[in-house]
């Protein structure tokens, strides 16, 4: 393990945060616990991993297929529950944003489950992306249309002087 990475710490200590193990060991989904949006979720590979390129085959083959679980495990849960429980259990009730989602879950249904219109799947390999952790990672965050105010142009928006978010 590598002390200093919380990653490594939180798969290697079976932490709360995370929630959905691979069926093959290789990677786990943790809750982010200053989620962008409801839902927020990050995929990291088990092996202390820095960037995309340093994924094994292995690895590789089965990231894309346990995405697609963890979003289905996103769609079911009940954002108000999920976050009070992040608050009580993991967070010591310290976390504002995660309390705001609380407040405002606004991806909740009549059913009690997510409304989600699309997903943003990001990864910021390497500092230079802006990666503030040192272990790869993907997110996995759950979008509701309006959920901002223009979501035109996505990633793109970063990137004052992109001509596509000009018009």
């Amino acid at each position: 393990m590598l002390s200093e990475c919380v990653f490594c710490r939180e798969v290697e200590g079976q932490s709360s945060s995370i929630f959905k193990r691979s069926a093959d060991g290789l990677w786990a989904a943790r809750w982010d616990p200053y989620p962008a949006l409801p839902g927020h979720a990050e995929v990291i590979p088990v092996r202390h991993v820095n960037m995309f390129m340093d994924l094994s085959p292995d690895e590789l083959k089965g990231k894309e297929l346990f995405v697609r679980e963890v979003m289905g495990a996103i769609a079911r849960i009940e954002p108000a529950d999920l976050y009070e429980e992040m608050l009580s259990r993991m967070y010591g009730g310290a976390d504002p944003m995660s309390r705001l989602l609380i407040e405002t879950a606004h991806f909740k249904s009549p059913r009690g489950s997510f409304v989600i219109d699309g997903w943003t799947l990001a990864v910021n390999d390497g500092e230079a992306a802006g990666r503030t952790v040192g272990h790869f990672h993907q997110h996995i965050i759950p979008r509701k249309e309006g959920d901002v105010v223009n979501s035109r142009g996505g990633f793109r928006r970063m990137f004052a002087d992109d001509p596509y978010c000009q018009q």
